[in-house]
């Protein structure tokens, strides 16, 4: 620096000027960065008072910085003088660089009545970044996965997308979109199909822009989701009598799901929702028909992320007025309940108490995430045994206990329902071989265990009773 400084005083003392200013004609610095433009100047001639020259900077023309007699003036805090003007150095710095403060900045040096100039023009650098915000899919049907790509400077942007390193066709790559920072967003997706092999794949998001010296790729494994199933449970509707409405979704995953009642297009509120397992809930609605509600529609509306659009069941409220129906009958009915009452209502009390004993014991079922369920409803008294094996192969005369959970839920009538669950196979069977799930439920009202089974190549998924 002091020879570069030395050669200047001797040009300038050859041609007789002043006042000679160095600064460079380009600065280039990455977002976010302090950054330091240099400009530097050197007097032949001072004047016998020896004062300072005036500094002033300028960006796209309008004056940023100014220095003179040692008092600075910045016309923006990121802004800053950082060199010394009696060693003839006139630094700019700013701080926390953004995009907008690319452009042409201008070092002016006024020492009467000599005034020297340079313009050095700033490039921002700003590389992308790749969020994957969608790879959630259902197997063997057409999805979408999804990222953004943000953060980046200039516009220009190519997308590819990948599986196992190899180009996906149906790209679609929307316009991009200027955040307030300056810099650009993209949204890209492309549709794919997937099936039981590209569990194991790996599928990318790769990017090329100018600043970048190497394609920025983000590498991710696909999550399976299984789709809701949805049934309503209801008995008659009468008019002006409560009863409760079940609607029970099941089979799904991931476990996050949102259930909401609707009469007609209104919201219910005093609904509630209550987890089976970790693939199945149920929301209970306590609904009590009136003539106002005749005829109206109650939907089940489930949202799940394996869902482009929320699942519905419908129920159309149908309701018995048994009041005007009955009426002319009343004083007929009411003499012979009289003449029979005793033993009709002995009779009912005892076979209603006999039918509610005996468990009523479900076929094993599995959702597409692999979970198999067992269902035993409407049994008394409450102690109950589920127990889970697995036999594989299916000739095997030594099964293998497995692990499961079990729920339980109280009826209105005092009898009981039972969830039992084997949450997942994973390091109890060899996937490439048959294989038999088997379910085994011991009740005091069972004479004997009855017993339910599934068989891994059975193509209806049904289990077979044994008892």
């Amino acid at each position: 620096m002091l020879l570069v400084r030395f050669l200047l005083l001797l040009c300038l003392q050859q041609t007789g000027h002043a006042l000679q200013l160095t600064a460079p004609s380009s600065h280039r610095a990455k977002m976010g960065e302090d950054v330091n433009i240099s400009c530097s100047f050197i007097i032949s001639k001072p004047i016998f008072n020896q004062s300072f020259p005036a500094i002033t900077w300028y960006f796209q023309g309008k004056e940023i910085l100014s220095v003179q007699n040692t008092k600075v003036i910045a016309r923006d805090p990121r802004v800053s003088y950082t060199g010394r003007a009696e060693d003839g150095i006139a630094d700019l710095s700013i701080s926390n660089i953004t995009i907008m403060d690319r452009g042409i900045y201008k070092c002016s040096i006024l020492y009467t009545p000599k005034r020297e100039e340079k313009e050095i023009i700033l490039d921002i650098q700003a590389p992308p970044q790749i969020s994957i915000t969608e790879k959630l899919v259902v197997k063997n049907r057409e999805n979408v996965l999804r990222s953004v790509i943000s953060g980046f400077y200039p516009v220009d942007i190519d997308i590819k997308w990948l599986r196992d390193g190899k180009i996906l066709d149906k790209v679609i790559m929307e316009k991009p979109l200027r955040d307030p920072d300056g810099t650009y967003s993209v949204r890209s997706s492309v549709t794919i199909t997937p099936t039981k092999e590209d569990r194991e794949r790996i599928f990318s998001c790769r990017v090329q822009h100018k600043y970048l010296t190497t394609p920025l790729q983000e590498d991710f494994q696909l999550v399976y989701g299984a789709i809701p199933s949805i049934h309503i449970t209801s008995q008659a509707f009468i008019l002006n009598v409560e009863q409760m409405l079940v609607c029970s979704v099941s089979g799904f995953y991931p476990e996050s799901i949102v259930v909401n009642w609707f009469l007609n297009d209104t919201l219910v509120k005093n609904t509630k929702t209550r987890r089976i397992s970790s693939s199945a809930v149920e929301s209970d609605y306590h609904f009590i028909p009136t003539q106002q509600n005749r005829d109206m529609e109650l939907r089940c509306v489930v949202e799940h992320a394996t869902l482009t659009i929320p699942h519905v069941e419908r129920l159309r409220v149908q309701v018995t007025d048994l009041t005007a129906k009955y009426k002319t009958f009343v004083p007929i009915v009411a003499a012979v309940l009289i003449s029979v009452l005793g033993t009709v209502t002995f009779y009912v009390l005892c076979m209603k108490k006999k039918k509610k004993s005996f468990p009523k014991v479900r076929d094993i079922t599995r959702s597409p995430g692999g979970i198999f369920s067992l269902d035993v409803h409407h049994f008394y008294p409450e102690a109950i045994t589920i127990s889970w094996e697995v036999i594989q192969p299916p000739s095997s005369t030594e099964p293998r206990p497995i692990a499961s959970t079990i729920l339980m839920h109280r009826n209105q009538d005092g009898t009981f329902n039972a969830t039992s669950t084997c949450e997942s196979l994973r390091g109890e069977i060899r996937e490439d071989e048959p294989y038999i799930v088997r379910a085994s439920v011991i009740h005091k009202k069972l004479k004997y265990p009855s017993h339910r089974e599934w068989k891994s190549d059975d193509k209806d998924n049904r289990g077979n009773n044994i008892h």
